[in-house]
């Protein structure tokens, strides 16, 4: 069971990401890195099994075993079976395997469900139990260990390791780090901060996916992977000019890969104090490790607090240990951030660090690293091998004469910046029509708004876009225009996909909540609301959509003074299923203060209270919900509840500087009177 304080110390994505902004923002260049980060096997997810996966527990979604699971390797390897081919013939392997592994190791207490598969509660068991050297039949010696390991993490032949989003962003975010001022998309730099971003980052895992990325963007690196003999000084690299990759656990290029329970826990003993320090002095942002029993939660416990905060990323609550939730709860200035994944989550840091570049400078301008990197090296001196001619005849002196290298490296630099400033530049739309799609499509993602909205007016003027396309079109130039400021031709373009015969539901459905938006910012509340309205009746809108058209079209009626309607608007959204409890909680604070409005206190801080008790609730909401109530209760008499909610609001830790100062003001008013 969780920790009761757990919830408490959850933050929302957007407050994280403006927080780590600002650090990066407002430090020195001089300053030492502001974070470092631990990736665990979540980071690797897609490209090196998961440990279900490895265990052979079938995926919940598509039923199936992983092909890389230890028990299929494992039957390869003995050749147990010569065609594990079906779906059914792998879950018969693989439950095959677990009765026998369980029938001759009796002490290892994995429990089984009725399929003959390791029980949820049983996989950290059953996956250090499989790596136990005193086990049998599993991967019971280093050998079979590392044999395993570099089958499931070193791709043989081409395309060779393949990178996942995470990777890829944090080693694009990495090259960018240091604030060279160079200008990217749109005019915008392409990374906004003044102190690097990190340095060093831990990992749990053993596969060579860090070290591939980091080549992909031509960083140099190198590496601790041997914990068991970690050096004093072996955390001293923020001075150091190049990436430190740290193995907690070990790596797949040396012998030792820390796996079973005894090897973990002589680590930790070992090694978590001198971890902290390290630790202590930077922010921490951590993916995709549930919490191992290991030196780097020992670590974390023993450090009293975090230069920068310590940002735990979950995908959801209860996918993190007892053991980590426990330190969050007790710590500081340590907090979870619930996230989609940890590529979306790190596309999102890379867009807001890296505005100029926000889908990485190779997606925008991969000519640019490649004349890089050929202006850093010098050839002089260097010789061609000489030409010579197939026929003898053709052979002259003039024909054996050798080529400058150095000089082909300068002119070839030359003919890729000309190829640089065809590449970025105006393109002759007529042409090519695939390509004029494609870099419409690229302006648009890098947020180069004059450039998307210059090139889809063009894309349609060509026949050949199809329907769908010509909505999508419509809607992006709609937004380029809002982009702009041009409201006027963003309500021209978004109408463009509401009539347009044929055109996909869910365009319309977001155009009209676009034009919905845009008429509000320009005071129409009344066709706002009729656009939101057409949202709600539209039948298979996303559902996604339709509960942002209650929410809009609530608090449009609420500003028209049509309070009753807009508790109406809101009841619908609250009750709906699957919901998200962020904006459960937001409508919640919302027809609170219709209710107050309508003089129904009693209604007014049963909502407050509702989003102050509910699980998940974001911090900053529950703040503002016991700020509204305080303020409230105040005006009707209660002082006491007010007192409460306002000192309440000056202990709660990661809140906006903003509401703090608020609380502290009513306070102050409140003693005074």
């Amino acid at each position: 069971m969780l920790e009761p304080n757990f919830d408490d110390k959850k933050m929302t994505k957007e407050t994280m990401l403006a927080k780590v902004e600002d650090v990066l923002r407002s430090g020195d260049v001089n300053d030492p890195p502001a974070y470092t980060l631990i990736l665990g096997a979540g980071a690797s997810s897609g490209v090196v099994p998961t440990a279900k996966e490895m265990l052979g527990l079938p995926d919940p979604r598509t039923k199936e075993i992983h092909e890389k699971s230890i028990p299929l390797w494992l039957a390869a390897k003995l050749k147990s079976k010569t065609s594990l081919v079906t779906s059914a013939e792998r879950l018969a392997c693989s439950r095959m395997f677990w009765k026998n592994f369980c029938a001759n190791n009796p002490t290892s207490q994995i429990i089984l469900n009725d399929k003959g598969l390791p029980e949820s509660t049983s996989i950290p068991q059953a996956y250090q139990v499989l790596f136990g050297t005193n086990q049998v039949g599993g991967l019971d010696s280093p050998e079979r260990q590392r044999a395993y390991m570099r089958d499931i993490t070193l791709a043989n032949g081409p395309p060779g390791t393949r990178l996942n989003a995470t990777h890829f962003y944090l080693a694009s975010l990495l090259s960018l780090q240091k604030g060279s001022n160079d200008l990217g998309s749109g005019g915008k730099y392409m990374y906004t901060g003044r102190r690097e971003f990190a340095r060093t980052i831990f990992t749990t895992n053993f596969d060579p996916l860090l070290q591939t990325s980091l080549q992909l963007f031509q960083l140099l690196y190198y590496m601790t992977d041997r914990p068991e003999a970690l050096s004093a000084d072996a955390l001293q690299t923020d001075g150091h000019p190049a990436m430190h990759l740290f193995y907690a656990h070990g790596s797949v290029h040396r012998p030792y890969m820390a796996n079973g329970a005894n090897e973990i826990a002589h680590l930790k003993r070992q090694n978590a104090r001198d971890l902290v320090p390290y630790f202590g002095s930077h922010g921490i942002i951590v993916l995709g490790y549930s919490g191992w029993d290991d030196c780097l939660l020992e670590a974390l416990r023993q450090t009293p607090a975090f230069s920068n905060n310590l940002y735990w990323l979950v995908r959801n609550r209860d996918s993190i240990s007892t053991k980590s939730a426990d330190f969050l709860s007790k710590h500081t200035n340590a907090y979870w951030i619930e996230i989609e994944d940890g590529g979306n989550f790190m596309a999102d840091l890379h867009a807001r660090l890296c505005p100029g570049a926000p889908n990485t400078e190779m997606l925008f301008n991969p000519i640019r690293p490649l004349i890089s990197q050929l202006k850093c090296v010098n050839l002089s001196g260097i010789k061609s091998a000489k030409i010579q001619p197939d026929n003898e005849e053709e052979r002259g002196e003039e024909s054996e004469a050798e080529l400058d290298v150095e000089t082909m490296r300068m002119q070839i630099v030359d003919q890729l910046e000309e190829a640089q400033k065809r590449f970025i530049g105006s393109l002759e739309f007529e042409d090519d029509f695939a390509e004029l799609e494609r870099r419409a499509n690229l302006n648009y993602l890098n947020r180069d708004w004059s450039e998307a909205l210059n090139n889809y007016l063009h894309l349609l003027n060509d026949s050949r876009l199809s329907k769908a396309n010509q909505a999508i079109a419509h809607f992006r130039i709609g937004k380029c225009n809002v982009e702009q400021g041009d409201l006027k031709e963003a309500i021209v373009a978004f109408t463009a996909v509401i009539v347009m015969p044929g055109a996909p539901v869910e365009q319309v459905a977001k155009a009209l909540f676009s034009r919905g938006a845009v008429l509000g910012m320009r005071g129409d509340f009344a066709n706002a609301i009729t656009d939101y309205g057409s949202i709600i009746k539209l039948e298979d809108a996303p559902i996604d959509i339709v509960t942002k058209a209650l929410f809009n079209r609530a608090a449009s009626l609420g500003q028209r003074g049509d309070h009753s309607s807009a508790i109406m608007d809101y009841t619908t959204l609250i009750k709906k299923v699957g919901v998200p409890v962020e904006r459960v909680a937001r409508a919640r604070i919302n027809r609170a203060y219709e209710f107050g409005r309508m003089g129904d206190s009693i209604k007014e801080m049963a909502d407050y209270a509702a989003v102050i008790t509910q699980v998940g609730s974001p911090i900053e909401l529950v703040a503002m919900a016991r700020l509204n109530r305080g303020i409230s209760a105040a005006e009707n008499g209660d002082n006491q509840q007010a007192l409460d909610d306002f000192t309440e609001i000056t202990k709660m830790n990661g809140l906006p500087a903003s509401l703090i100062d608020n609380a502290m003001a009513k306070l102050k008013m409140l003693r005074s009177a």
